[in-house]
């Protein structure tokens, strides 16, 4: 139960509180602009969760809104929707830089080997912090070749992507882009 307002909304720390719990229970995420800050929930609004994503007009129509009158359970449950979209959009946006990185179409229907190179490139450079959109295929061959040096539980995350893999598209001798997608947002769900 979370403190509620006289319209029975939940002010800005409480709808931070419970949209970073939604994530940390369902997938595992800390989203940047929603995690505590120290040990107590900032006052701020929950929409900075949203700020590098959305225009900001509308950043700040939102702000007021939470500040005057708090959200109630349906604005919550519309904004985390609106992230775990906009999270997942990303996520596919990556990818599809992956594909063209690696001269790849989305559209291209590959093998396993093929796949799991592209989930292998997806996870290293989302463990080490980096932007693929801006990486050359000679960039991204050093990466994989490095891997381990750059991050040691390397062949760990390997073995968990394959078994992800393995799980999410069994039985297929082609992987399309879905099918891709698929497996990358299986691990995401597991690894977080």
């Amino acid at each position: 139960a979370l403190p509620k307002n006289q319209r029975g909304a939940v002010g800005a720390a409480s709808a931070r509180y419970a949209v970073h719990r939604y994530f940390m229970q369902r997938h595992g995420w800390q989203i940047q602009g929603l995690a505590p800050q120290g040990e107590s929930w900032s006052s701020s609004s929950p929409a900075l969760a949203l700020e590098d994503r959305v225009p900001g007009e509308f950043l700040s129509v939102f702000e007021e809104r939470v500040g005057a009158h708090g959200l109630d359970l349906n604005e919550l449950a519309v904004l985390a929707a609106t992230l775990e979209n906009m999270i997942h959009g990303e996520a596919v946006g990556r990818l599809e830089a992956i594909y063209r990185v690696l001269g790849r179409a989305p559209e291209d229907s590959i093998g396993h080997d093929e796949a799991a190179g592209i989930l292998d490139t997806y996870m290293q450079a989302y463990v080490v912090g980096y932007n693929i959109s801006t990486l050359t295929r000679e960039q991204v061959g050093t990466l994989n070749r490095k891997i381990s040096e750059i991050f040691p539980p390397w062949p760990q995350l390997k073995d968990f992507l394959r078994e992800a893999q393995r799980e999410a598209a069994p039985g297929l001798s082609r992987l399309a882009f879905a099918d891709v997608a698929r497996i990358a947002e299986t691990v995401s769900e597991r690894y977080g």
